[in-house]
């Protein structure tokens, strides 16, 4: 494609003759952030699902899923944080997603600071040069659909953060569980943390070099892609929403999930052809978000249903 997931969503919205469609996601400035803190806080507490049977779908205006397409251009996995603290407005409005997410049935998240356990976390050195103070704790049941759930709402969470100007990266494997400060109810595990604060000014070469390392390692766009034609020759927003998903984090550094559809008429489907550990259904969450909220910038309205092969039903 070439030309940038903010193109791309431009284009596949006139397609379809979305309202606002020719107006380009704008960039935030230094000046800007107050009123995106103060709007992206109101978001949050309109945020709510609507359930059909086993579907969820995110219900916001058009202008914050312009929002979200600008965060999933900007977010990338920070390893290396400063020290600055995040501002006490940023947290609130943190706590506001967290709050959504937990209001679905068996999530618990929970944000947590110095204050909380008077330390900071511990990530595993190699890979990260430094830990932030602040962090989020994903815990639920011990079950698939629990995981899917905690990919899609986290990674809620990790695009609000890019919104509001903070780094994040998904972490499911390199950290001690047993050590990590979390307030686990009966019948829950802690499936991951998401380290939350800001970017250090340099970043050092360790840290540059495994993204780059794990940049190198993600599949092209067509990998992610099973249709009837090659992805070039499929609908623009389709086109537009697998670029979307190639821009998501993977829980596990393999983005496992291919977005299958079988031609007009058709419903895409979201399939994991390839389950080893179980921890590939978070993925399969975050990338039904990014896909989800790309066909909403390009107006098209659906919902998905859960689970591996759960179809994005238009509505």
């Amino acid at each position: 494609m070439g030309h940038g997931l903010g193109s791309a969503v431009v284009r596949g919205a006139m397609l379809f003759g979305a309202s606002g469609a020719g107006v380009l996601v704008s960039q935030t400035s230094e000046r800007q952030m107050t009123d995106r803190i103060a709007r992206t806080a109101l978001e949050c507490k309109q945020y709510s699902h609507v359930c059909q049977g086993e579907a969820a779908i995110t219900r916001l205006s058009k202008g914050a899923f312009m929002d979200f397409i600008d965060a999933i251009e900007s977010r990338i996995s920070c390893r290396a944080f400063s020290e600055k603290a995040i501002e006490p407005e940023k947290i609130e409005a943190l706590r506001d997603v967290i709050a959504q997410a937990n209001a679905q049935q068996d999530l618990h998240f929970e944000l947590y600071g110095p204050d909380d356990f008077g330390g900071t976390l511990a990530l595993n050195s190699n890979m990260f040069a430094s830990s932030p103070a602040w962090y989020a704790a994903l815990a639920a049941p011990d079950d698939l659909l629990s995981k899917e759930r905690i990919g899609y709402y986290g990674e809620l969470l990790v695009l609000t953060a890019a919104q509001l100007g903070l780094q994040s990266c998904w972490v499911a494997g390199t950290f001690d569980r047993k050590a990590t400060y979390a307030q686990l109810a009966e019948g829950e595990v802690l499936h991951d943390v998401i380290p939350l604060g800001y970017g250090a000014e340099k970043i050092p070469l360790k840290q540059r070099t495994i993204r780059k390392g794990l940049r190198a390692r993600s599949k092209k766009q067509q990998a992610l892609y099973d249709g009837p034609t090659p992805l070039p020759e499929a609908p623009e927003w389709i086109q537009a929403c697998i670029d979307g998903v190639w821009k998501a984090p993977s829980a596990i550094n393999e983005q496992p999930v291919v977005f299958a559809w079988s031609g007009e008429g058709t419903s895409v489907r979201a399939q994991l052809p390839n389950v080893k550990s179980g921890m590939e259904y978070t993925d399969l969450g975050i990338a039904k978000l990014h896909f989800e909220l790309v066909a909403r910038a390009c107006g098209i309205d659906g919902i998905w249903e859960w689970g591996a092969g759960g179809a994005f039903v238009l509505s």
